[in-house]
């Protein structure tokens, strides 16, 4: 995937969560955060697509297609089954549990303030 590729489809991305914050309407504050999302995403994306309308994919990837073999991949990419590979593979797990640790616990947090703020609500009327 491109660098062009990937900042459409995070931009994309972030574009959907700014609606989904407005169409859940958790709370007053999330929603106009989705809101203000929405309002500097969209005129972005819309400029990104246009600026880089002539860097076409040919020009990001013709370098790629003149490369030798030997420059495509390594024995980690082939999946061999050194040590460097049997390396890679759990640094790569490591990562994968740290990071799904540390979004858990973040979801964990916005729930517990989403179920916070709806009972002080219900109990301030």
């Amino acid at each position: 995937m491109s660098l062009k590729s990937f900042h459409i489809a995070f931009i994309t991305i972030s574009a959907a969560l700014g609606l989904f914050l407005i169409v859940q309407n958790f709370s007053t504050l999330l929603t106009s955060f989705g809101i203000l999302l929405l309002v500097a995403l969209i005129p972005y994306g819309f400029y990104f697509l246009k600026k880089m309308k002539t860097l076409s994919m040919i020009t990001v990837l013709a370098p790629l297609l003149f490369c030798e073999r030997s420059v495509w991949a390594c024995s980690v990419c082939f999946g061999g089954n050194s040590s460097l590979v049997r390396g890679a593979k759990m640094g790569v797990l490591f990562l994968v549990l740290l990071v799904g640790t540390v979004l858990f616990f973040i979801g964990s947090i916005a729930c517990s303030w989403i179920r916070r703020e709806s009972s002080l609500t219900t109990t301030s009327r």
